[in-house]
């Protein structure tokens, strides 16, 4: 059995870049801060120097905190975009396993990119959405919207319309992943484990009529 350490900080391996990821490291860097101590913790100046470089470095590739913040999110649900769709590809044919295994490695990628996550649900952040960013939010939900649907073909929620379906899964989804990310909750209720993971997932999305 894999415990996930409740309350534990999950960040990105530190590693060594040339100028061609210098915006990939101030991203993820960015990231880890938010997780770490909110919005009010960010600067330009102060990720430069987490990383090692000039002052001036940052603003080539961000030239404002809200262009940065606007990356953060974007990429954490273009990251997030990529593990569930690859995590549903496993399922082959099966659309109902392949909406299982979304929603588990959904609610695991919160939990595994603790930081990330919460630079996604913080509404500071979320305030400095782009068009990139609406876009990326608009695959990642016609992605889910596609899930449920040919769920649905084979038989889950037959009588349910997609909507209220999909945004009921949704919900629960994300109440998964607020309650395991949250320090105080996830203490509160006993910690995370793989297997209570698969069990949550196996009720929104239950594999068997």
């Amino acid at each position: 059995m894999t415990t996930f350490e409740s309350g534990a900080h999950y960040k990105m391996p530190s590693t060594s870049y040339h100028h061609g990821n210098l915006p990939e490291a101030l991203i993820d860097r960015a990231a880890d801060v938010i997780g770490e101590k909110g919005v009010e913790g960010i600067s330009l100046r102060s990720l430069a120097r987490d990383l090692g470089v000039s002052h001036a470095a940052p603003s080539r590739h961000f030239p404002t905190k809200a262009d940065l913040l606007a990356a953060v999110v974007r990429k954490g649900y273009e990251r997030m975009t990529e593990a569930t769709m690859r995590a549903g590809d496993k399922a082959g044919d099966n659309p109902v396993l392949r909406l299982n295994l979304i929603v588990k490695c959904g609610i695991r990628w919160a939990i595994e990119n603790r930081s990330y996550y919460l630079a996604l649900m913080n509404p500071d952040v979320r305030h400095f959405a782009d068009d990139d960013l609406k876009a990326a939010l608009s695959d990642y939900y016609a992605m889910l919207t596609q899930a449920a649907t040919d769920a649905q073909s084979s038989g889950l929620f037959e009588d349910t319309p997609t909507q209220p379906a999909l945004l009921h899964g949704f919900a629960a989804v994300m109440g998964a992943q607020m309650i395991f990310t949250d320090d105080l909750i996830s203490k509160t209720v006993g910690g995370v484990s793989d297997e209570l993971i698969d069990e949550i997932a196996d009720l929104i999305v239950p594999l068997e009529k």
